[in-house]
């Protein structure tokens, strides 16, 4: 007699891999039309950064970019997330994460580490705008 075992339609992982494609193809429309991408997400190819710094300071938004105007670290960081789990939400002007939600506006703690190298030379799954000021950049981690 044969066992039957039920398995989910779609995995979490699936459910994750459409989110990015359905963002990077909002994304690569309106990157042919010379326009800023939709969301104002830049996210990271690969596993999620495992630092344990944080940076502290206001979540705002300037255009397509989301910075922390950090009150320990000096100056504005602009924060680059991991590809997998993360999400924009524009009714509620917020970036959500595995463990964490992050709003304009609201005060933040974001786990992570500085980048050691240019924002050319990161692995993007989706690049930063390029009105987006990179010279400081987060890579965010999850808590």
């Amino acid at each position: 007699m044969k066992k039957h075992v039920h398995t989910p339609l779609l995995s979490t992982t699936v459910v994750s891999a459409l989110a990015v494609i359905a963002v990077v193809a909002l994304w690569a429309e309106s990157a042919c039309g010379g326009k800023e991408p939709p969301v104002p997400l830049a996210l990271y190819a690969g596993e999620w950064n495992e630092d344990d710094a944080r940076l502290d300071g206001t979540f705002v938004q300037d255009g397509p970019c989301l910075y922390v105007d950090s009150t320990n670290a000096p100056g504005r960081w602009f924060v680059a997330f991991g590809v997998e789990g993360t999400s924009w939400d524009e009714d509620e002007r917020a970036v959500s994460i595995p463990g964490a939600t992050y709003r304009v506006g609201a005060e933040a703690r974001v786990g992570g580490g500085e980048s050691g190298v240019p924002a050319g030379s990161i692995g993007w799954a989706i690049p930063p705008a390029e009105s987006c000021d990179t010279g400081m950049i987060w890579m965010a981690a999850r808590p």
